[in-house]
């Protein structure tokens, strides 16, 4: 899917519900960042999505995936401090354990695609689980 190009419009003809939309003054070449869930056909329960476009493939690889690296997987950079593009940073985390105020902040999306010109951050209790969902967003969109 590396020859396609999508617009946020492309994965909301999905069902994708967008919740937010994010300031991408700071997220290098990309023209736009939205935080959302979807419910793909083979689960019940809606995921967590976050979709970063940009204008290109080319675009998305030079420019996103470092930036994906860092927002995803277990090794997530959560502390604004530290993050390279802090927007929506609250977004990427999920609290697990007793009480969600006292609970701990753990990556949400442990897994990324890049499909075509977007950058799909994909939630997932593990990689596999988030690999799967991602893998279903890119059928989806094909």
């Amino acid at each position: 899917t590396t020859d396609k190009t999508f617009t946020i419009d492309d994965v909301k003809a999905l069902g994708y519900k967008v919740a937010k939309s994010y300031d991408v003054s700071e997220l290098p070449d990309a023209s736009g960042a939205y935080y959302g869930f979807w419910t793909p056909t083979a689960k019940t329960a809606p995921t967590d999505f976050e979709v970063r476009v940009y204008a290109t493939h080319d675009v998305a690889v030079a420019s996103g995936t470092a930036l994906a690296d860092e927002g995803s997987g277990d090794d997530a950079v959560l502390n604004s401090n530290k993050a390279t593009w802090d927007v929506g940073l609250l977004d990427r985390r999920r609290v697990v354990g007793p009480g969600a105020s006292q609970g701990t902040g753990v990556p949400r999306y442990q897994d990324y695609m890049i499909l075509g010109n977007i950058i799909v951050l994909c939630e997932g209790i593990n990689t596999d689980d988030a690999r799967d969902n991602c893998t279903l967003m890119a059928t989806a969109l094909n």
